[in-house]
């Protein structure tokens, strides 16, 4: 399984607590319960690398083995302790502007980086669902906005799919871009043969129990 997170406040911070509203949200409390139920449950929480190399057949995994991923780059610092707490590796797809706001510093030897664009995470850009830009846009500004954003992320070869929305179009500029993997949501477990331009992740939300989670990752 592969886990979508995506903000973790602190519920010391009265601001946080106010501003983190959404059911994408997690309490550092709720992250932290979740990450120490993979951990007591002695799971592996495998690289982006790892399970490339698992869909295309050339490793086998612990049959205990998660992936946790985090979108877009708000609201880090909790998610940063909390994985350095217990140990566990996550991966996080940063929204290249995102960094120029929060003023974060994303480094950890338990977080890789990869790519949500550079700046083409908004909606209503392109018809249906959200709206994601990726869907419509000139071939000219995908591939602009993709360059800049691998370049920025050590030409990273990972991609995460605004509001886990494509069609074939977006496949296909993320493949002329570089990019030799990407993540989108469908609620299904990843298998060797998975197509690797629609990896499919869980989405986590604020009502998550370890039940569900449990559920989910077993």
């Amino acid at each position: 399984a592969v886990l979508t997170y995506h903000y973790t406040y602190d519920s010391n911070s009265i601001a946080e607590r106010y501003e983190c509203t959404n059911i994408i949200c997690l309490s550092d409390k709720k992250f932290s319960e979740h990450m120490e139920f993979i951990k007591n449950e002695g799971f592996y929480t495998a690289t982006l690398n790892d399970l490339e190399m698992f869909i295309e057949g050339k490793i086998r995994l612990p049959e205990k083995t998660v992936v946790i991923t985090v979108d877009d780059g708000y609201y880090i610092p909790k998610t940063i302790e909390v994985l350095e707490k217990y140990d566990l590796h996550a991966t996080l797809f940063l929204v290249g502007n995102i960094k120029n706001i929060t003023g974060f510093d994303y480094n950890s030897p338990n977080l890789e980086i990869h790519s949500h664009t550079d700046n083409l995470h908004y909606t209503g850009a392109c018809s249906g669902g959200q709206g994601s830009p990726l869907k419509c846009l000139s071939r000219e500004k995908i591939l602009a906005d993709l360059k800049k954003s691998r370049e920025d992320l050590n030409n990273t070869t990972y991609f995460c799919y605004p509001f886990f929305e494509y069609n074939d179009y977006a496949i296909s500029l993320v493949k002329e871009a570089g990019f030799t993997m990407a993540f989108m949501g469908g609620r299904m477990k990843v298998r060797v043969g998975t197509n690797k331009y629609k990896v499919p992740r869980y989405g986590i939300v604020n009502t998550t129990t370890i039940s569900d989670l449990k559920s989910i990752i077993y």
